[in-house]
């Protein structure tokens, strides 16, 4: 049997989303990563919102890519067998990403985060 993570897309955000780790400290350096790479307060954006800011695409898609990548570490630091098979729910880190409906502004904080997760893009 294979282990697979499967990420959640857009749509899965909520404030708070990761408070149940707020003291996890590989969680609190992969917040702190991401904010540093995007040189904005995205951590505090998914703890306190408010949902409505969370909700625009252009935040929403890279708070999930920030949720998933520390629920990953954290789960490895812990010691977690790491997975064979991951699947990122759609729109993906990439090309796609050039989607006129998310603008350039999304994708280029994504593409950010996916060189500084260091993610194909």
């Amino acid at each position: 049997m294979k282990l697979a993570f499967v990420f959640p897309g857009q749509g899965s955000q909520s404030v708070g989303m990761l408070d149940s780790f707020a003291e996890n400290e590989t969680v609190q350096n992969v917040l702190a990563r991401a904010n540093a790479a995007l040189g904005e307060d995205l951590a505090g954006m998914i703890q306190a919102g408010p949902a409505e800011v969370l909700n625009l695409t252009v935040n929403t898609q890279p708070a999930m890519l920030t949720a998933s990548v520390a629920m990953y570490e954290a789960w490895c630091a812990m010691g977690g067998k790491k997975p064979e098979i991951l699947i990122v729910a759609p729109p993906p880190i990439g090309d796609e990403l050039k989607d006129p409906c998310m603008g350039d502004h999304c994708a280029e904080k994504s593409r950010e985060l996916a060189h500084y997760y260091k993610i194909k893009a």
